[in-house]
């Protein structure tokens, strides 16, 4: 229909009525308002996404390093282990006791994996001959190797000593 347009108005019962023009207002446009809306949309998913990186920046929000609990050091007594030393038939013996120092958050969890500790040391021993812990710097090499297989073990903890406190071959 165009703007101004005749519309017959012929109703039964009263006869003819003459004929009315009607203008036809537009209404008006709701762009502006759209546009105002989208772009306080934007503005706010920027200030949005804007806080969240700076929160997370500064160690607040979701995305926070979460605290880190205090660790303590501990010493666990692995116990004495007798192992037949490698070569010689099995007829030397090695008798060692060691206790490792521990810096964790959860000593609970390095007296279970006591066991799995006691194990290296018996694994690295029985691979040992008596030689080897016997000269020069073998007990030295020895320890080193064995404070890096129980820091393996621990994983997260961290082994801060080692304490051979009995090494006999006998």
């Amino acid at each position: 229909m165009s703007e101004a347009e005749a519309i017959p108005t012929e109703i039964e019962g009263f006869g003819e009525i003459e004929d009315v023009e009607i203008e036809w207002k537009a209404r008006p446009s709701m762009l502006p308002i759209l546009g105002a809306a989208g772009g306080a949309l934007v503005i706010g998913i920027g200030l949005g996404v804007g806080a969240a990186l700076a929160l997370g920046a500064l160690g607040m929000g979701p995305n926070a390093p979460e605290e880190e609990l205090p660790k303590v050091t501990i010493v666990e007594d692995l116990g004495t282990v007798n192992v037949n030393l490698r070569g010689e038939g099995g007829e030397r013996v090695l008798a060692i006791r060691a206790q490792v120092e521990v810096e964790t958050t959860d000593e609970s969890r390095v007296s279970m994996l006591a066991p799995a500790l006691r194990d290296g040391v018996l694994v690295l021993a029985s691979d040992q001959t008596a030689e080897d812990l016997l000269v020069g710097q073998g007990r030295a090499r020895f320890k080193d190797e064995l404070r890096f297989r129980l820091d393996l073990l621990l994983g997260e903890d961290r082994v801060t000593d080692l304490y051979l406190t009995e090494l006999v071959v006998k």
